[in-house]
């Protein structure tokens, strides 16, 4: 697949994972605690009313939201130049230790998962993955 190619694939997981973030931000601000339905194993209410679903008061969905709309930036950008993937990659490195720490509070800590957040999880980890291809096919 050609880099530009590649570069519109991550800006639109970007969009749509923005929109998940977007979502659940929206859910932890403006619904009452408990609004999801989903309980159990695949609790959402369990994960989006626990303690961590905000960092120093803001919501952790809030802080997705801004990964994403900084990697669609990043994407677009790349799309005209090349040679500013290096910070694509960078800033898509940071879906490793984030993604790797939210999981665990999930699964170990309060042992549930919630699907939205799960699949910005894998927005994340598909846009690295996305961008790693990228650097690999990179003009010299």
């Amino acid at each position: 697949m050609q880099q530009r190619a590649l570069a519109w694939a991550v800006a639109a997981l970007a969009l749509i994972g923005l929109g998940v973030s977007a979502f659940l931000t929206w859910y932890d601000i403006l619904t009452p605690r408990g609004f999801c339905s989903l309980t159990g194993f695949f609790g959402c209410s369990e994960i989006l009313t626990s303690q961590y679903s905000r960092i120093g008061g803001v919501p952790t969905a809030f802080l997705g939201a801004l990964w994403f709309i900084v990697v669609l930036w990043l994407a677009i950008v790349v799309t005209g130049d090349e040679a500013r993937l290096i910070y694509l990659l960078g800033w898509s490195l940071l879906a490793i230790p984030g993604v790797g720490a939210l999981a665990y509070i999930e699964l170990v800590v309060i042992g549930a998962i919630c699907p939205f957040c799960t699949s910005a999880h894998v927005l994340g980890l598909v846009i690295l993955v996305l961008a790693v291809i990228m650097w690999r096919n990179r003009n010299h």
